[in-house]
């Protein structure tokens, strides 16, 4: 057999904690990445209750940047509860087309 050095045993030792951490950062980012929302067309969407998310949880929704998601939460606390898509239309900024894109999805 052979035998390695002490400076061979610390390389060694650095090349397989590299690999570790590489290994378990991929693994936390694809875990974060699996709970966004996907594309209409994917066989996974998120779907988030319109009545109860937060800000961040609705600037995931495709078409809901930081305007419109404080729009729809101003919204939500002077009128009692989103019942309807056409209840999110009355929302400054969101019309029938954008509302159809966003229906996908939430849920009241």
């Amino acid at each position: 057999m052979f035998s390695l050095s002490p400076p061979e045993k610390k390389v060694l030792i650095a090349i397989a904690f590299i690999i570790f951490l590489g290994t378990t950062i991929r693994y936390f980012n694809l875990e974060v990445k699996d709970e966004s929302i996907s594309q209409p067309g994917s066989k996974r969407v998120k779907v988030i209750n319109i009545n109860q998310a937060t800000a961040l949880e609705l600037q995931k929704i495709p078409g809901l940047g930081p305007v419109l998601s404080r729009r729809v939460i101003e919204y939500r606390k002077a009128h009692p509860f989103f019942k309807t898509i056409s209840d999110l239309e009355k929302v400054k900024g969101i019309g029938k087309k954008k509302a159809k894109i966003i229906a996908e999805y939430i849920e009241f």
